[in-house]
């Protein structure tokens, strides 16, 4: 399996191999042969990893292989760091507000979608009853493009973050601004809101505490243990970006930073109210070798979701999805599949999809996974016979609750699926389709209804949707949002 140019140094040989099917390097200073992995990437295959001036260099290739890292990519000496340095309270947590009032109240419902993906297992199902047919209310319209993070929503506010950093709330009810917060660094996935705050994982290496009515920031904790910054497609981001986006349960704040699995890989659970820290992991980015002599570790490649007294984060190539316990943060590489998108099935974690840095605006789609929902268990898309590419055109199947039969097929409602919502009488869907040299021709959001699988509505966006870019506020407008920085809100229409 070591289809690769070999390339090499003074002291060392490169070939395809190791954990994963990534690169080998084989020490040639030792007596015996030994081989170390450097997981998150595979060299291309007729170019190998290339040696030049004291750094090694990983080019792009035209397959999709590989599960954690894709772009051309170099790696410098890294001298005498320490991969698995711990922080603490006084060198990482910063107050941002002296102001000793009570926070301002924006209290959160079941109605509303407070998290990523509605709840903290990532279901996207709401009690809503979709609407017949929908309206467009308003559209906002960011002052540049951006690709835009999935929506949350609590009150009457609608949040949403994105490439540039900056975290938006804007009126449910006309989609103008309420009020704008600052980062440092890119954002992956949306503000989670709880107990008047909302929190927010960011691409500077931070984790932001800020007042959810007014945008007002109380903390931030720097879960980077460096402040490092480096180039990430055209964007300044920590080596350690916030990019598990963060996860808040009875009263704890759990995020993970880091992108590469051998520069470190650190979790934390903070205090949801004061941002200190409660446990920390920062060992599983470095994992002993196996009995083969492979070593790996954890990458941050994904959402976090919470389920049987456990975090789990997808983590790229080996293991391919991360256990922390919420007691104590304690690891054990659990679940199945790859990719940045974790989804529970019959008592399971699993993955699906591509790499959290694959290039932004080639992945906005979902790869095949089944959502347990009240009216049984949906089989969203289906795969090429490589296994890693979605086949053209994504299928929607229902298997009702309590039966053996699919319940009804939706054949390739959009040649792409993008986001799902589920409510209590319908699916709802956004997507796009693309020609044969792979351009988005058109995108657009249906509704599904979950009795017969007959398509309700269809309406048209004006750019592609965000992965994830869906949501049901507390009034049951639905909520998309675009790679181009849009949001848009659909309201039943009267008529």
């Amino acid at each position: 399996y070591r289809c690769t140019r070999a390339t090499g140094c003074a002291d060392t040989i490169f070939t395809r191999g190791g954990a994963g099917g990534s690169t080998a390097a084989f020490d040639l200073t030792s007596a015996e042969p030994k081989m170390n992995t450097i997981t998150p990437m595979r060299p291309a295959c007729t170019d190998g990893v290339v040696v030049a001036h004291g750094h090694l260099f990983w080019g792009p290739w035209m397959c999709a292989c590989d599960q954690t890292q894709i772009g051309v990519i170099s790696l410098a000496h890294a001298g005498t760091f320490d991969y698995s340095q711990k922080g603490t309270d006084a060198e990482r947590w910063q107050l941002l507000s002296l102001s000793a009032a009570p926070l301002k109240p924006l209290p959160t419902s079941a109605a509303d979608w407070p998290v990523y993906r509605k709840d903290n297992t990532c279901s996207a199902v709401t009690s809503h009853t979709i609407p017949a047919a929908v309206v467009k209310k308003w559209e906002y319209v960011p002052p540049h493009q951006i690709i835009a993070t999935a929506p949350t929503t609590a009150g009457d506010l609608i949040f949403v973050s994105g490439a540039d950093g900056i975290v938006r709330a804007l009126d449910a009810g006309t989609g103008r601004p309420r009020w704008s917060a600052y980062t440092g660094g890119p954002v992956k996935y949306p503000p989670a809101i709880w107990n008047n705050r909302a929190y927010i994982g960011s691409g500077d290496g931070y984790v932001y505490c800020l007042e959810a009515a007014t945008g007002q920031p109380q903390w931030r904790f720097r879960a980077a243990p460096q402040e490092r910054m480096m180039p990430v497609y055209g964007s300044l981001t920590s080596t350690w970006p916030v990019g598990s986006g963060v996860l808040v349960d009875n009263g704890t704040v759990y995020a993970a930073a880091g992108i590469f699995n051998y520069d470190g890989t650190h979790v934390y659970a903070l205090d949801a109210n004061n941002g200190t820290i409660k446990w920390q992991n920062n060992t599983s980015g470095q994992l002993p070798a196996d009995a083969k002599g492979e070593g790996a570790g954890v990458s941050v490649q994904g959402q976090l979701l919470l389920y049987g007294g456990s975090i789990y984060m997808p983590a790229g190539n080996k293991p391919t999805v991360a256990s922390y316990a919420v007691a104590d943060g304690a690891f054990t590489a659990k679940g199945q599949g790859r990719g940045k998108h974790l989804f529970v099935h019959n008592g399971q974690v699993k993955a699906t999809g591509y790499p959290l840095y694959w290039r932004p605006q080639d992945d906005h789609f979902l790869t095949g996974m089944q959502m347990e929902t009240p009216a049984g268990t949906i089989d969203l898309g289906t795969w090429a016979k490589d296994q890693r590419e979605p086949a053209p055109g994504v299928t929607i199947k229902l298997h009702a609750a309590g039966a053996s039969k699919t319940g009804w097929t939706v054949d390739k409602p959009f040649g792409e699926i993008a986001a799902v919502a589920v409510g209590k009488n319908a699916l709802l869907l956004t997507g796009v389709n693309r020609d044969k040299q792979g351009k988005v021709t058109a995108s657009g959001i249906c509704a599904v209804q979950l009795g017969d699988g007959k398509i309700l509505w269809r309406e048209a966006l004006p750019a592609a949707p965000v992965a994830w870019g869906l949501a049901l506020d507390r009034s049951g407008q639905v909520i998309v949002t675009l790679t181009d920085g849009r949001v848009m809100a659909f309201a039943p229409n009267p008529s």
